[in-house]
């Protein structure tokens, strides 16, 4: 593995480890009002959306480098809440069978954690992948066609 691919698993995984706390602790505010079920859900969107600014702009910078456009942002965006779904449908998943014999909290991190792997290949080679014949290529070039 390159340097650029360690950077950016490195910032990947600081960035998760982020979204882990707001998706926490959106969890936890939000599970007296709603129950954990529905608490749940709002601690994985709250770490979507947390993931998605930082990733943007941390991790995969160099390939949204100068990506502009109110549609090209919008796919982007949409491409990202999309494989997302598939990571938090795999979180909820677990968590939900986990949560007959461990504390809430605990089966939310465990279904975190089983979701991860699948939300850095979602996103690292499909929303924010190198486009065209060379790997180091920007997204931006592509999100500049659309």
């Amino acid at each position: 593995m390159d340097a650029v691919a360690l950077r950016r698993v490195a910032l990947f995984l600081a960035v998760g480890g982020f979204g882990v706390f707001v998706n926490l602790g959106a969890f936890a505010a939000a599970r007296s009002a709603v129950g954990e079920t529905a608490a749940s859900v709002v601690g994985a969107a709250a770490g979507v959306l947390s993931n998605f600014a930082l990733h943007v702009r941390l991790t995969f910078r160099d390939r949204v480098a100068g990506a502009g456009g109110l549609a090209a942002w919008a796919r982007l965006f949409g491409e990202f809440c999309a494989s997302s779904a598939v990571a938090v449908g795999v979180q909820l998943g677990v968590a939900a069978a986990l949560r007959f014999r461990a504390p809430g909290g605990a089966a939310q991190l465990c279904g975190i954690l089983c979701g991860t792997a699948i939300n850095f290949a979602a996103q690292n080679w499909v929303v924010f992948r190198a486009r065209g014949a060379r790997s180091d290529e920007k997204l931006s070039t592509d999100l500049r066609s659309v």
